[in-house]
């Protein structure tokens, strides 16, 4: 019943959104396919560093929930992930690589942080150039 009472326009837009986010996750793996963590920590990465772009150049806009969901809980909900992370975690723990598990924990947490960030930064920065 709960779809019922959801608007089809954002349930579509999430899946949507969903699709091409997890699509682009997967290319780019495909991409660094000899290091998966690695692949996986990059796609992280960058993903918090574009969403937070558009989240500094669109945070004063109006703009439909579909669009907002189709950005965020679609794209890069789907581009980014955290269970590869943990699934990547507990691979690090099996194989007894306690230091590769830390080192990828910080560089994941910290480098979401600062991409995050710098990506609000930046798109605070460019939103004289796309005034309309």
């Amino acid at each position: 019943m709960i779809l019922l009472k959801t608007n089809i326009f954002n349930l579509l837009a999430v899946g949507f959104g969903g699709a091409l986010g997890s699509g682009s996750r997967y290319q780019i793996s495909l991409w660094i396919h000899e290091v998966e963590p690695l692949a996986t920590l990059i796609v992280n990465i960058l993903g918090s560093f574009l969403f937070a772009v558009l989240l500094g150049l669109l945070i004063n806009r109006s703009l439909k929930s579909y669009t907002k969901l189709f950005i965020g809980t679609g794209f890069f909900g789907g581009f980014t992930t955290m269970s590869t992370v943990a699934f990547d975690m507990a691979g690090f723990t099996q194989n007894g690589e306690v230091f590769l598990l830390i080192l990828y924990l910080f560089f994941t947490l910290s480098g979401g942080l600062i991409a995050a960030f710098l990506g609000f930064f930046t798109g605070r920065r460019m939103v004289p150039w796309f005034k309309s």
